[in-house]
């Protein structure tokens, strides 16, 4: 009985992943096909020749049902296993990418003495935390030259980091959904990496952090917001994959 549940859950789930405009034209068909069977061929010819076009219909019935069909069991079915078995490897690297700034987090946190969260804190929470913060102060990040990074080190560690796991999930972009790529873009794209790549080279003039204060959150809410859009993607008990970032 619990294997028969299962299968007709990820059946459902399969059913609500293909296309809405071909399951609904494919159900009118029927639902017109079967107006035809139990009325429309029992009515008299209306005009010449209708027995025999309504058999031409008929096939054309046929045939685009035949299609849905084969659509559905030899092409969507297939992908749609094969993204069930990707998409695990997936939300793990999306995961990944919201944990990076998470510990960027927990770093500005420790560096400042300030209580941070990553789900709720504000730009003026951000902007409290990196005036504590000496801008060419060192990190908990240990570099191969056996020495702390520096705050511009540990960004373009981040950075880096962050780029090779969005390049990973790319690889596979053809499983990714819409909405996910989106959101993996928009971090991607996020001022705060590009400013941090910018000045990784050079002193950073001010005496501490508070000139990221903004780049930073704004690189946080997309965080934030790409760690909500992997959620729903988790199926229990793998949801959310992130454990209650605080």
């Amino acid at each position: 009985m619990e294997r028969r549940g299962h299968f007709l859950a990820e059946f459902w789930r399969f059913l609500r992943s293909t296309p809405l405009a071909a399951n609904i034209f494919a159900v009118g068909t029927l639902l017109f096909w079967a107006v035809k069977a139990a009325y429309l061929d029992h009515l008299p010819p209306a005009f010449p020749h209708a027995f025999e076009l309504g058999k031409v219909v008929e096939g054309v019935l046929a045939a685009i049902i035949a299609g849905w069909v084969f659509y559905m069991f030899f092409a969507l079915l297939p992908e749609f296993r094969q993204k069930n078995t990707i998409y695990p490897f997936i939300l793990s690297k999306v995961a990944k990418i919201a944990g990076d700034c998470e510990s960027l987090v927990r770093e500005v946190e420790r560096a400042s003495g300030m209580k941070l969260s990553f789900a709720r804190s504000t730009e003026e929470d951000l902007a409290a935390a990196f005036l504590k913060i000496p801008a060419n102060s060192s990190t908990t990040l240990v570099l191969r030259s056996e020495r702390f990074a520096t705050w511009l080190e540990l960004f373009r560690y981040r950075r880096d980091r962050t780029r090779a796991t969005m390049q990973d999930i790319l690889n596979h972009g053809h499983y990714l959904d819409a909405g996910l790529a989106v959101l993996l873009l928009k971090v991607n794209d996020n001022a705060f990496f590009s400013v941090a790549e910018s000045m990784d080279q050079h002193r950073v003039a001010s005496p501490h952090l508070s000139t990221f204060t903004s780049l930073f959150f704004h690189y946080m809410a997309d965080c934030r917001a790409l760690e909500k859009g992997h959620a729903p993607h988790c199926p229990p008990p793998q949801n959310p994959i992130l454990p209650a970032l605080g």
